[in-house]
This record gives C-alpha cells, sequence and structure tokens, in this order.
C-alpha cells in the first residue's frame, strides 16, 4: 500500500509480490546461514509467514528471496516500514544490514552494479529480551514474523530531499513552515522549487544548507483549516536537480492550555478505542482495505480517536485517518518494562529513543496525529527509570514541539514522572481486574474506582492542572456468549461496562478523553497468559477478530453520539 511522501522522480525497482521462502524452524537469527537456504516454499510481502497455513504459530527464521535487474550502476534505499522481530538483510549474499527494532521505520542503503541481483530478507520471529529488549515474551500481543508495513526498492540521487516537514505559525492564514532534510553528497545551498496542492504555478528559493537542513517559510494558497468534520488536506511538491518529493499535511494547531486540549483553539473530548494492527489472517501485515474498514467501523460507532497501541502505526493507516478525520494518539514501542534492571539496560534505552525518533521522523505530517506516547505500563515509579521519561519528552519537544506528550501509567497510585507528560494518561481497568468478592458483577465499582484516580491526581502539583485521559479500560467477551446473569466474558456484561464508563467520562469534564480497550480481538502470546486469554486472544474487543460487532457496539454507539454532540 503506498504512502505519502511520494518521489516521483525516483527510479522504482519493481519486485515481486511472491517471493521464494525458506523455513528454519527454531533457528536463532545469528546463526542464519544465506548459502544453506532451500526454497521450498512461495509467500508474499508485505506479509506474517506465522499467519500463513503452512507455518501457522511457528518460531524461527525465514527467509524471502527474489532478484531484479539494473541497467547501470546505482545507490539504493530498500525501505522496510515495520517488520518483526530481527531481521538481517543481503544482496547477492552479502549482508547489507540488520535491526533488531520491530515495528520501526527502517532504511537500508547499498550500492549495487548493473546486472542481475539476488535479494534476499531473513526475518526471525522468537522473542529474545537481550537482543530486542523493545519486545520482551510478557508482552500481551503476538509477535507475528514479517514484513508488516510498507516496502520498496528504489534508486537514490547523488543529492537528494530526505523529507519537507511542515510545521504551523498561523494556520488559519496558511502560514507554514518547512524543514528540509537533504542526504547524500550536500552542498551548502540548493535552488528548491516548489508548490502547492499539484499547481502548475512554482516559485524558486535559494535555500541554504547546515548540518543537512535547510528551512523555509512559505504561505498555503487557498487554505482550509483541517478539523474532524472537514479534513481538509493540501499538498507540497518541492524539486531540486535530480530528486524531488510530495508531501501532504493538514492545516491545524493542537495544544494544551491547563486542562484542556486544543484543536484549532476548540477543546476537544476524545472519545474511541485503542486498536492493534492485527487480523487473524494477515497477522501485524493488514491490507488496505481491512485499515478503511476498521476506521469505517470506528467512526460509525461515533468514536473520534483511536490509540494506536503499542507502536508506531502503518503509514496507510495514517493517511486514512487524516483523509477521514480520526484523532490519533501513536507512540513508541513498549510494553510493561517493570524491572529497574530492565528500564536501565543502555540497550532497552537506546532502542527506545531510536524507536521513538524514527516514528516521529516518518509520521510527522499527519495532521490526524494530536499526541506523540511512549512506554506503555512502564516503570514510572523508581528513580533511575524515571530519567528515560525525562529524556525521551526532551528528545519529543525538540524534534517536535508541536504536539504533546503522553504516555499511558498503571493503575496504580506513587508514580514520579507526571511532570515529563503534558497530558496524563491512565490505564484502568475497574469493573474487571477487581478483588474478588462474592458479587457476580462489578460495574458499581466503576465510578468510586475513577473518581478515586481523579483526586489523587488533584493532589499532585505535576499532574492537578493537566488534561486526564484513561487511556484504557474494558472488559473482556466471547463473540456470541450470553447469559442471564450477564456475568464477565459475556456480551451483556462487557456492554453494561462500556456504558457506565461512557456515561461517566461523558459526564465528567475534568476527563478529557476515553481510549476503550479495545476496538478488536487480537491474538496474544501463547505462553503463561493463554491460561487468563481464552483462545489466545484477548477478547476485549468490541469487535471480534473478523470485525463482528458484539452487544458492546451498539452501547457505545449511542454513548459515543450522545456526548460527543
Amino acid at each position: 500500500m503506498s504512502h505519502y511522501p511520494f518521489y516521483e522522480k525516483r527510479n522504482q525497482i519493481i519486485l515481486p509480490a511472491s517471493w521464494d521462502f525458506s523455513f528454519n524452524r527454531n533457528q536463532d537469527i545469528d546463526a542464519f546461514d544465506p548459502a544453506a537456504q532451500i526454497f521450498t516454499d512461495h509467500l508474499t510481502l508485505p506479509g506474517c509467514f506465522d499467519a500463513m497455513e503452512q507455518f501457522a504459530g511457528a518460531k524461527g527464521t525465514g527467509c524471502y528471496k527474489s532478484t531484479f535487474r539494473l541497467d547501470h550502476p546505482a545507490k539504493l534505499r530498500l525501505h522496510i516500514g515495520g517488520m518483526g522481530l530481527y531481521c538481517r538483510i543481503y544482496c547477492d549474499g552479502k549482508e547489507i544490514g540488520r535491526s533488531n527494532m520491530p515495528f520501526t521505520p527502517l532504511n537500508f542503503d547499498f550500492q549495487a552494479d548493473a546486472g542481475v541481483h539476488t535479494l534476499m530478507i531473513a526475518i526471525n520471529n522468537i522473542c529474545n529480551e537481550a537482543k530486542a529488549p523493545q519486545f520482551q515474551l510478557a508482552v500481551d500481543f503476538y509477535a507475528f514474523g514479517g514484513i508488516y508495513y510498507s516496502f520498496y526498492l528504489m534508486e537514490m540521487p547523488d543529492f537528494y530531499i530526505d523529507r519537507a516537514y511542515v510545521s504551523m505559525i498561523d494556520p488559519a492564514a496558511g502560514k507554514i513552515g518547512v524543514t528540509f532534510q537533504f542526504g547524500g553528497n550536500v552542498p551548502d545551498e540548493t535552488t528548491v522549487r516548489y508548490s502547492f496542492d499539484n499547481a502548475a504555478e512554482e516559485t524558486a528559493f535559494l535555500c541554504k544548507i547546515r548540518d543537512g537542513k535547510g528551512y523555509m517559510e512559505a504561505t498555503v494558497p487557498n487554505p482550509v483549516l483541517w478539523t474532524p468534520d472537514a479534513p481538509a488536506l493540501h499538498t507540497l511538491h518541492c524539486e531540486i536537480e535530480g530528486d524531488s518529493i510530495t508531501e501532504r499535511f493538514g492545516l491545524r494547531s493542537i495544544e494544551v492550555k491547563g486542562r484542556d486540549i486544543l484543536l484549532n483553539g476548540t477543546p476537544l473530548k476524545l472519545m474511541g478505542y485503542n486498536r492493534h494492527e492485527h487480523h487473524p489472517d494477515f497477522g501485524a501485515a493488514l491490507p488496505g482495505i481491512i485499515h478503511l474498514n476498521d476506521l469505517m467501523l470506528i467512526k460509525k460507532t461515533g468514536a473520534n480517536f483511536v490509540r494506536g497501541s503499542h507502536y508506531p502505526q502503518n503509514q496507510g493507516f495514517l493517511d486514512l485517518c487524516d483523509e477521514l478525520g480520526i484523532l490519533v494518539w501513536e507512540e513508541g514501542l513498549a510494553w510493561g518494562k517493570q524491572s529497574p534492571e530492565g528500564m536501565c539496560d543502555p540497550l532497552f534505552i537506546q532502542s527506545q529513543l531510536d524507536n521513538v525518533r524514527a516514528m516521529i521522523g516518518e509520521s510527522r505530517n499527519h495532521p490526524s496525529i494530536i499526541m506523540w506516547g511512549y512506554l506503555n505500563e512502564c516503570n514510572s515509579f523508581d528513580e533511575e527509570p524515571a530519567k528515560l521519561y525525562k529524556s525521551l519528552t526532551e528528545m519529543i519537544h525538540q524534534l517536535d514541539p508541536q504536539r504533546p506528550v503522553t504516555f499511558a501509567l498503571l493503575g496504580r497510585k506513587d508514580h514520579i514522572v507526571f511532570e515529563y507528560a503534558d497530558i496524563v494518561s491512565m490505564n484502568l481497568y475497574p469493573g474487571w481486574y477487581d478483588p474478588l468478592e462474592e458479587e457476580i458483577r462489578t460495574i458499581h465499582l466503576i465510578e468510586p474506582v475513577i473518581k478515586g484516580y481523579m483526586e489523587y491526581l488533584d493532589g499532585i502539583p505535576a499532574a492537578k492542572d493537566k488534561p486526564f485521559i484513561i487511556s484504557e479500560i474494558g472488559a473482556a467477551a466471547l463473540y456470541g456468549y450470553k447469559d442471564r446473569f450477564r456475568a464477565r466474558w459475556t456480551e451483556g456484561y462487557q456492554a453494561d461496562l462500556a456504558e457506565e464508563v461512557i456515561r461517566i467520562v461523558g459526564e465528567n469534564d475534568r476527563i478529557n478523553g476515553l481510549a476503550i480497550w479495545m476496538f478488536c480481538d487480537t491474538r496474544t502470546g501463547m505462553q503463561g497468559r493463554i491460561l487468563h486469554r481464552p483462545r489466545g486472544y484477548n477478547n476485549k474487543g468490541v469487535f471480534d477478530e473478523h470485525r463482528n460487532p458484539k452487544e458492546a457496539a451498539g452501547v457505545i454507539t449511542q454513548g459515543f453520539k450522545k456526548y460527543l454532540k
């Protein structure tokens, strides 16, 4: 699925959908030998090999192989929008790159002569926290093996425009700043010709370059603000000698003032879902039709908000959010890292900085993204781990000072990191993970628990005057399961819990947002957790994994439309 930005002048090398495939069961990625591969199968890319019938649930190293032809020597870039969990890339048997960064946008640059070349991509899906500390075995979503997101091979010019990042100066008047990121043999200055919205008329600008970056200010002709109800989009086309880029953006402002989140100066009430990139037929490599269908279902329920849990999102999905007016929280990959030792591991720290930096670099021009996040349910109560929160927030504010920062905290009351959040977010599960009591239903606990957390936040100077989002809350239901008790695991219990939560959030001005856990059922790990996850799924989806609505979908639709008038 193609997505913005577009590089019209570059020669994109056509790679086949179907690749030769070999699989080495239980093999560590470091033991992979490209010369020893025997290719007996065919699989597609993007794709997840362990979602396919013949390798379903298998753990090990899969290798994809194909060929391509060049008529002349060229510098090439292989782009992988997101993969998991480890990869090694080979051209003609020589390793040209590797990564242990799941769900992270990756570029591999290499030189190739004229002729026919063999490209091999080895992907491993065995959890190994010592190698990829972002993704430990206890993570509550399945570790698929493959290339999840965009995937292409293109020739790179000697001097090129990597990105043109658009920032807001006066969005209503169409005044913007543009930061150019150049690459290759970069001169001290270059002439940039640019135009907006596919206009034939171009403007020439002499761009001074320092440390690979240039900057200009411009005014968009006939500017229209981007809003969820009217998601107007503009394009910026830029050319230099030998290269061009087309970026898409929206004119809008997002800011935090006191306890309010303001979009174009108007306070927001966010109501929506957490959503995983998951489908039982495709794993984490969803085709565009599934993305569009998911978003249409989300809009049909009246939601205006999606939290992309818990990793950088597919750029094609974000393009659709831009077009449909869905507001997005995008976050880096980390889940439940609790031990101080794990949080302070230099490899983990560097992986967080690199993953979040790459996420912002890839996604920054999407107007739908209104906040950046990181470190879901990680250690936020010990002094040494708290330093990572500080580092990440400072880096994000430097990379993108125009969006607020948040992170989803565990439902406990000893956090010491509120000063690093522009928006306070907490994962709360009253009515589901409650103390053992005789009551079959504990929905009556939801309101006092939420009020208790608001009182807790209002007693903390670093939190009391900031917006507050309930970033996760929900109950599991097995699709089709009903009984007269309307007890846990029934569709009825989930619906009743959702109705109560939406009422509380809708009637309380202190709560700025709600992200129900979650949009659809998703496969989780097969370790001990499966004893608490029937079918090996996290069943808290409002829709099942095939997007069939549960009873809660109707209740949520009524609630969202009532409180998001």
